[in-house]
């Protein structure tokens, strides 16, 4: 037997072996989905802030921005107690944010039905009316990523609805202070009014948490939610 016949031998062994190896198919990384981010997304919102939104993003916050203004402006319960118009406007401020789960969705909505606020009743509001509910909106957002993006859970959506209608209130006085309005005035009840405001902020986070709950059950906007 020759020398050459033996390495003849030797490399048909081996090709196949080689062949095994070469022949094991790459696995490609998981892609990421147009709702957002791949499985390793932080706290269940979508990275970046406003240059994330899309078109149907902007759309439904702008409708839900609209249905803000129009409750504050046109809405009037029958109670004279400080703060019941929170129901109303904070459960749709974390509907929103709860339906865009994206960071700055809040302040945006705040931001957009703060500028329509004053709009819809010129002179009656102060130019920076508007503050109010971007602080509102801007505090959702912090508290909403805080405690984990997921505001269909009964205590994440109350504490920050509490929170975020708290911070209206906040921002309010600070105004007034701005606008030199006298402190006895500003300070007068203002623990109570604070009180009211968190209990109706997480009224109003309720009320939000459960129509996210009801949206969640009806098929074409499962997932949404």
């Amino acid at each position: 037997m020759s020398a050459n016949s033996v390495s003849t031998d030797n490399l048909e062994t081996t090709a196949p072996v080689a062949a095994s190896f070469t022949a094991t198919p790459a696995v490609a990384p998981p892609a990421a989905t147009p709702e957002g981010p791949g499985p390793t997304a932080p706290r269940g919102d979508a990275p970046g802030f406003l240059w994330s939104f899309t078109l149907r993003d902007l759309i439904l916050l702008a409708l839900i921005a609209a249905l803000v203004a129009l409750g504050r402006s046109l809405l009037r319960l029958p109670i004279h107690v400080p703060g019941h118009s929170g129901v109303v406007w904070i459960a749709l401020l974390v509907i929103g944010r709860g339906m865009v789960k994206k960071n700055g969705a809040g302040f945006l909505i705040g931001l957009t039905a703060g500028f329509l606020v004053t709009l819809l009743a010129p002179g009656k509001e102060s130019v920076l009316e508007w503050t109010k509910y971007a602080s509102a909106g801007l505090v959702l957002d912090v508290t909403t990523w805080t405690l984990g993006g997921d505001l269909r859970r009964w205590w994440a959506a109350a504490l920050s609805g509490a929170a975020a209608h708290l911070a209206k209130l906040v921002t309010m006085t600070l105004v007034g202070l701005l606008l030199r309005v006298p402190t006895t005035i500003l300070v007068m009840g203002l623990a109570l009014t604070a009180t009211t405001h968190v209990a109706f902020g997480a009224l109003g986070g309720l009320l939000g948490a459960l129509v996210l709950r009801e949206l969640d059950r009806v098929p074409g906007l499962r997932g949404r939610t």
